[in-house]
C-alpha cells in the first residue's frame, strides 16, 4: 500500500477492454494525469473510473443506511444501464474483467482488503464491502463529476438547446453541462474573476429571460461568453465548475437527496410541506466528503502559456479549498496531450507552495500502443517523466535536417 498521507486510496484494474489488455493503476494520486497517444483509452480509463466510482458510492450508500437502521432500500447495480450510459457495453467480452478497490485511512488496513472492491466481468458487478471495519466507519461520501471535451459548446447551448441537450449530444456532455448549470444557478454565483486569463465572468438575465454570460477584460471590454475564443470556451468552464464543487457544493443535501431517492416512500416521513426528507441523525455516517473529478484535455485550444496559467489557478482553487472545507478530500485526474500541462504541475510540485499538490500527492500513467500502462512517477527526480510527449519536435527535426542536407547538396 502507499504510504503517502492521503485519506483516500486507490487502485484500478483493466483486463481486455477495448485498447486496453492489461492496465493497472495501482496508486491513484490526488492528481493523476493520463497520457498516451489518440486511441490509445486514456478517456476509456477516465469514464472506467467514473462509473466504479459510482458504483462505489451506491454502496456505501447502502451500507450507511443499513447503519441507521434502514435494511431495505431499492438500491440496484444494473450492468447494462451502466455500459450504456458510458457507451462501452460493446466492448465487453468474454475475457473482459475490471477491478477498483477503495482503501479508507491506514486504520482500515485489514489484511489488505479494501473497505469497498468492486468487480466488473461479462456476467455483471460483484461487490465487496468490508464487514470488519468498525461500522461507524462508512465514509466518504463520493461526488463524482465529469468534465467533457465538448464542454467548449456550453457557452452557446445555453442559451439555445438546453432543453434537447440530453437528446443530440453524448450523456458525458450532458452531465457536464448540468454541472456548469448548477454552478450557474448557484445563489452566491453573480461574478468570478478568470485569474490566468485577466478577466471576469458576469452572469445576470436577459430582457427574453435568457442567462447571459459576459466576459469583462481588464480594460473594460465586454464580451458575450458564447462570443469569446475557443480556448475560453474550453477552459472558462473547468474553472467555474471546480469552484462550485470546491467551494459552493452542499454535501449534506447532497447525501439527503441520494438517501431520498433510494429509500422506499413507507420508510420516509413527510416534512410540513409534503415533500419527504430523511431526518437529520441519519446522515452521521458520512463525516468526510470525497470529490472526484474528471477532466478531458484540459488544455483544449490554449496556448502553452495560457496552459501554464491556467493549471497555477486549478490549484490555487484547490487549495482554497483544502483551507476553507476540512472535511473534503478531492482528487483530480486529467487526460492531456500537452508536455507543458505536465511541466505544470511538475512545477508547482516541486515549488512546494501548494496545499493541495505535492510531489506525494502527484502521480501519471502513459497508455502504452501495447494496452498496458506505466508510470511516469520517477522516484529520484521527483518529475513526472513524459518522454515521449515530444516526440513530434525530434521527428520534425530529422526530417528537417534532412531536407537542409539535402537543399545543401542541391537536391529537390
Amino acid at each position: 500500500m502507499p504510504t503517502y498521507p492521503n485519506i483516500i486510496h486507490e487502485s484500478l484494474k483493466i483486463k481486455a477492454l477495448g485498447p486496453l489488455v492489461d492496465v493497472v493503476l495501482d496508486d491513484i494520486r490526488p492528481v493523476t494525469v493520463l497520457v498516451g497517444e489518440s486511441g490509445s483509452g486514456k478517456s476509456l480509463i477516465l469514464k472506467i473510473l467514473a462509473m466504479m466510482r459510482h458504483v462505489c458510492k451506491k454502496e456505501l450508500i447502502r451500507r450507511a443506511l443499513k447503519i441507521s437502521g434502514v435494511n431495505k432500500t431499492s438500491i440496484s447495480i444494473r450492468k447494462d444501464s451502466y455500459l450504456a450510459f458510458a457507451e462501452i457495453g460493446s466492448l465487453v467480452g468474454p475475457e473482459t474483467r475490471i477491478v477498483y478497490d477503495l482503501f479508507y485511512n491506514d486504520m482500515l488496513f485489514y489484511n489488505d482488503m479494501p473497505i469497498c472492491q468492486i468487480s466488473l466481468d461479462k456476467k455483471g458487478f460483484s461487490v465487496h464491502l468490508d464487514d470488519v471495519a468498525p461500522l461507524d466507519q462508512t465514509k466518504p461520501f463520493f461526488k463524482i463529476a465529469f468534465i467533457s471535451d465538448t464542454r467548449n459548446l456550453l457557452a452557446s447551448w445555453a442559451r439555445k438547446g438546453a432543453s434537447i441537450q440530453s437528446k443530440i449530444l453524448d450523456n458525458y456532455f450532458s452531465e457536464t453541462y448540468n454541472l456548469w448549470d448548477e454552478a450557474m444557478d448557484a445563489k452566491s454565483f453573480t461574478e468570478q474573476s478568470i485569474d490566468y486569463l485577466n478577466a471576469r465572468l458576469l452572469v445576470g438575465k436577459n430582457k427574453s429571460g435568457w442567462r447571459d454570460v459576459v466576459m469583462v477584460n481588464n480594460a473594460g471590454r465586454k464580451t458575450l461568453f458564447e462570443h469569446g475564443a475557443s480556448g475560453e470556451k474550453a477552459s472558462i468552464p473547468i474553472s467555474i465548475i471546480l469552484r462550485y464543487l470546491t467551494h459552493g457544493y452542499d454535501f449534506e443535501q447532497a447525501v439527503r437527496r441520494s438517501y431520498n431517492s433510494i429509500i422506499l416512500d413507507a420508510m420516509m416521513g413527510e416534512s410540513e410541506d409534503g415533500r419527504y426528507f430523511v431526518p437529520s441523525e441519519i446522515i452521521l455516517p458520512f463525516k468526510d466528503y470525497y470529490l472526484c473529478v474528471h477532466i478531458e484535455e484540459p488544455e483544449l485550444s490554449l496556448d502553452p502559456m495560457t496552459q501554464l496559467r491556467f493549471a497555477d489557478d486549478l490549484m490555487r482553487i484547490m487549495d482554497s479549498a483544502v483551507e476553507e472545507r476540512k472535511s473534503l478530500e478531492a482528487s483530480i485526474m486529467f487526460t492531456t496531450h500537452s508536455p507543458y500541462w505536465v511541466t505544470a504541475l511538475n512545477t508547482i510540485a516541486q515549488e512546494g507552495r501548494s496545499k493541495f499538490l505535492s510531489w506525494n500527492r502527484l502521480g501519471g500513467y502513459l497508455i502504452k500502443n501495447d494496452g498496458t500502462v506505466e508510470s511516469l512517477r520517477d522516484e529520484e527526480s521527483h518529475l513526472l517523466m513524459t518522454p515521449n510527449m515530444d516526440e513530434a519536435s525530434a521527428a520534425l527535426d530529422e526530417r528537417y535536417n534532412l531536407a537542409l542536407e539535402g537543399t545543401l547538396h542541391g537536391k529537390d
